[in-house]
């Protein structure tokens, strides 16, 4: 629990001194759909491995769920 209270501590800090362009970027990847994003996932899995990317998909399609945003394509 403190780890996570950690990490959004962090997120917080980063989006304030980006002036909260980090709303705008997430937002637009959160918009793409599967097809565009396959290649980024392809991308993670080489640096990070399939366990990383697995993590990834699952981790986005939940944002995308509990966000209601849409993916087309």
């Amino acid at each position: 629990m403190e780890r996570a209270r950690q990490h959004i501590q962090a997120a917080a800090r980063l989006s304030q001194e980006l002036g909260g362009t980090d709303k705008d970027v997430k937002a637009y990847f959160f918009a793409l759909g599967r097809q565009r994003l396959n290649p980024i996932f392809d991308e993670y899995q080489r640096l990070y491995g399939r366990p990383a990317r697995e993590y990834a998909e699952l981790t986005c399609s939940a944002t995308i769920w509990m966000t209601g945003a849409r993916q087309s394509g």
